[in-house]
């Protein structure tokens, strides 16, 4: 099952498939959001959705990947954006696997 997220000016709309299952107003700003709790897939957030977390202008931004290889990517583009890398642990989760867990924290 694939879901999207959809976020314009003031309006979020979650879509699961081909249901809609919430659209709602929201006000958001830069003086209303603390921190955003990222989780992206393995692809990594990607570029549309760096530069949307940055238009949104958070206080801080806490990444958890299962790539290491994307993170990397991703944290080059919220560096070149201005952010600055706090922390980064990483999480052996899946032991005898070469799989590991990275939570990043990310402040401008």
């Amino acid at each position: 099952a694939r879901a999207r997220l959809a976020i314009d000016e003031r309006r979020l709309r979650l879509e699961h498939e081909h249901e809609e299952f919430e659209e709602r107003d929201y006000w958001y700003g830069p003086a209303l959001t603390d921190v955003v709790v990222l989780d992206p897939p393995r692809a990594g957030a990607g570029r549309t959705v760096v530069d949307q977390l940055v238009a949104l202008a958070p206080r801080r931004i806490v990444y958890l990947a299962c790539d290491p290889a994307t993170l990397a990517r991703d944290l080059g583009r919220f560096r070149r954006a201005g952010w600055h890398v706090r922390s980064v642990r990483a999480f052996d989760m899946y032991p005898n696997t070469h799989h590991v867990e990275t939570l990043a924290v990310l402040e401008p």
